[in-house]
């Protein structure tokens, strides 16, 4: 037997260690025997029963490769098997709201909507890819702009999408990111019994968003997000907030999580903290990144004690990405359609031409699909095991090697990186415990 070499051992507070292995998100509270035989002291005293249950969550393996072997299957499963079908549609440029940061006014063309005919092209891409590949498992996504601007084209897609796969039988679930302006009862009955979740933003405080996140002739919209989130509760549809925050707004955090408190929601959505970003830059993988490039320690220090007064689960432990990809793109059935047909791998590179991977229209040349392949396979045919630092760190299962935009070179190749995880994670666990032990439930936690 050999230990893992993917195990964080974390001091939670003072005098007090998790051990937590990143290939099966599993967590122990160690003996101070099989803390030191984790450490690598093999000297130690450990029981038999102790060493069965540290191989039963993984702490130790049979061998060192034949771990990296079972972890190189999965990432690469991921890339290139996957977890079902995912499409995101970009359903307009256009947005209800004139938000002074906004990111998306580096999308090209700024103005344009899918039409109806392009939402027809773009079913029967889905169902195309759905037969050739024999996946049942169907994720949409509809996303802007603002998506329910052109709510008749989504409706009529997903209505088309749901009747298809109930005749093949297979499972269509849809996501909603919505700025919650125009959230009615009307738009969720029209969106249909395949909506599950929604996501809706916040930028702080009332007073804050309400300066921020208006529509054309400065009204506030604090309110009605928050009744848009009620109603959608109402619906069984399962809502969550980004709650975009800047080191000059940070004062907000408190405001939007009493604010929710108030009306009832806070134990009823989830939340994540989601720092304000440059033009394009705009994935979640980037909001990880960002925890250490754009919020200091102080900052961070700040959020997770806000989130334990007010207990609220906004970090979850870490999981490899074969349980829950930290990139919903990084797969070979995974894509972005924005409103002109044209393909993309990443959130972050819509409307940018240069790295058209696809299109549902027309037939390509050639010369064309080699080009398509190419800006593909430069973000689905990398992996952290192919680096040699990579294979050693701790967190591979947990990040393959780093996000795939930031990860780019000028040539458009893409290098390991390291902006996203390490000590973050361990933020992460030492968080969740914290929070486990507000609640008197840190028994959950095994003790080996």
């Amino acid at each position: 037997m050999e230990l893992s070499r993917y195990t964080s051992l974390v001091e939670v507070d003072p005098g007090a260690w998790i051990a937590f292995n990143h290939t099966r998100g599993a967590w122990i509270r160690p003996s101070s025997s099989v803390l030191c035989y984790l450490r690598g002291d093999a000297t130690v005293p450990v029981s038999r029963l102790q060493r069965h249950l540290l191989q039963q969550k993984g702490f130790c393996v049979v061998s060192r490769q034949a771990e990296l072997d079972m972890v190189r299957f999965k990432l690469q499963y991921v890339h290139f098997g996957g977890y079902g079908l995912r499409y995101t549609f970009v359903m307009t440029y256009a947005c209800n709201l004139r938000c002074p940061y906004c990111y998306e006014e580096g999308a090209r063309p700024k103005r344009a909507s899918m039409s109806p005919e392009m939402g027809r092209r773009v079913v029967e891409a889905i169902k195309r890819e759905a037969r050739e590949s024999g996946i049942k498992d169907i994720g949409l996504t509809l996303y802007g702009g603002e998506p329910l601007l052109n709510l008749r084209v989504a409706s009529s897609m997903l209505r088309e999408i749901c009747r298809w796969a109930d005749s093949e039988g297979a499972r269509v679930r849809t996501s909603l990111i919505s700025n919650g302006v125009l959230v009615t009862e009307a738009a969720i009955k029209a969106l249909g019994p395949s909506l599950d979740t929604a996501q809706l933003t916040l930028e702080g405080a009332p007073e804050h968003h309400d300066r921020v996140r208006v529509g054309p002739r400065g009204a506030p919209t604090f309110a009605r997000i928050l009744a848009a989130a009620q109603l959608l509760v109402e619906h069984g549809i399962v809502v969550s907030f980004r709650v975009q925050l800047s080191p000059q707004s940070i004062d907000g955090a408190e405001g939007v999580l009493q604010a929710l408190a108030d009306a009832r929601l806070l134990d009823k959505v989830g939340l994540y903290f989601f720092p304000i970003m440059d033009i394009q830059k705009v994935c979640s993988a980037q909001g990880l990144q960002c925890y250490h490039g754009y919020f200091s320690p102080e900052i961070r220090r700040r959020l997770f004690d806000l989130a334990l007064r007010y207990g609220v689960d906004c970090f979850p432990l870490p999981a490899p990405v074969w349980v829950r990809p930290y990139c919903g793109f990084i797969n070979l059935h995974a894509w972005l359609v924005d409103p002109l047909g044209h393909k993309y791998k990443c959130v972050s590179l819509v409307g940018d031409e240069r790295w058209i991977a696809g299109s549902v229209v027309g037939d390509p040349t050639p010369l064309e699909r080699q080009r398509w392949l190419a800006r593909e396979m430069v973000l689905l045919n990398r992996f952290g095991h192919d680096s040699p630092a990579c294979v050693e760190c701790e967190s591979l299962p947990a990040c393959d090697g780093g996000c795939g935009y930031l990860g780019r070179d000028e040539a458009g190749r893409w290098n390991p990186n390291c902006d996203m995880h390490q000590d973050l994670l361990r933020e992460w666990i030492t968080y969740r415990y914290r929070l486990l032990r507000q609640r008197g439930e840190e028994g959950q936690i095994p003790c080996v």
